[in-house]
């Protein structure tokens, strides 16, 4: 999956040097980059970002206290 999309998602916090986290705004911008200087977008199947999930969705996979936070 690539979608420019795909750079608004991250965290605060992580363990990479300085608190970030490994997946990035801008690792992810360096990436495009690259996937388009490279021409791979004909040669693998682009796949939008799916829509946002709902909160009962996300209420699957974590608790509502982790939601809340």
């Amino acid at each position: 999956m690539v979608d420019p999309g795909m750079a608004a998602y991250g965290f605060m916090n992580g363990s990479a040097p300085g608190g970030k986290h490994y997946y990035s705004a801008d690792r992810f911008a360096a990436f495009y980059r690259e996937f388009l200087q490279r021409d791979w977008q004909g040669q693998v199947e682009v796949i939008p970002t799916s829509p946002a999930a709902s909160m009962a969705e996300l209420e699957r996979f974590h608790t509502k206290d982790y939601l809340a936070g």
